[in-house]
């Protein structure tokens, strides 16, 4: 966090905002720790679901139908696809885009995105 007045001078906190990306359907556990410990040392977690296989036990800000429409498609189209690899490098696409929209909208201050497989 870091402080501001308007000579310049610390006094009022600026909360930073983080994006944690990542498949809420197998690394839940995993995020929702990081959101934790983002959140311990005052900081906002945002998290982004790129799962592919099924919802998170958590509510994202950004969920995977909204990550399927910033890469051009759907969620749907991109299960039935039946190819695992696709459907990550689709998911990858729309989390950069709307990453990147966050960013330049100013509502995210840093990104942090969690992986596993798939050649994470």
């Amino acid at each position: 966090m870091t402080t501001t007045t308007l000579q310049g001078e610390p006094t009022v906190e600026e909360t930073r905002r983080i994006l944690v990306i990542g498949t809420g359907d197998t690394k839940a556990d995993e995020l929702l720790f990081m959101r934790e410990r983002i959140e311990a040392v005052g900081g906002v977690a945002v998290m982004m679901d790129v799962s592919v296989l099924g919802d998170p036990p958590y509510r994202p800000a950004y969920d995977r139908h909204a990550v399927a429409k910033a890469a051009d498609t759907t969620i749907e189209a991109i299960i039935a696809s039946g190819d695992e690899n696709s459907a990550m490098t689709l998911m990858a696409l729309g989390a950069s885009r709307l990453a990147r929209a966050l960013h330049d909208k100013s509502e995210i201050d840093g990104v942090i995105a969690l992986g596993g497989s798939m050649g994470t």
